[in-house]
This record gives C-alpha cells, structure tokens and sequence, in this order.
C-alpha cells in the first residue's frame, strides 16, 4: 500500500472527511483530494502535516511499498 493509499485509509478509518483534515492539519481540502488520488506530485511540507495527524508511521509505510 504505498503513502497515497494509507492516507485515504487511515482518513476514513478515523472517519474524517477531508474538510475536517484540511481544518486540523492546514493543507487545502483540493490538495489532499490530490494527494490521495495521485494526482499531485507530493509536497514533503503537506504531507508530512497530514501523516502526523493520521499517525501514520512514514517508515512502515515506505517499507511495505519496497516489497
């Protein structure tokens, strides 16, 4: 499952929609639409502020996406 994936998962997982995301980690709710759906090439700065609401470990997830 690679970054974009375990976004949206752990998003809906918490049952956040993306305006309440953009509310609490300040990335645009268009931008994090893009980012989830790959269609956006990835700003470090956005995506890291959204990771860390989610709690999203980055390093499990990079591990998982080399297999």
């Amino acid at each position: 499952m690679n970054i974009y994936e375990q976004i949206k998962q752990q998003r809906t997982k918490q049952n956040l929609s993306m305006s309440e995301l953009s509310k609490l980690s300040g990335v645009d709710a268009s931008q994090i639409w893009r980012i989830e759906n790959d269609k956006t090439v990835i700003i470090p700065s956005s995506v890291q502020k959204i990771i860390d609401i989610l709690r999203i470990d980055l390093q499990a997830v990079t591990k998982k996406d080399k297999k």
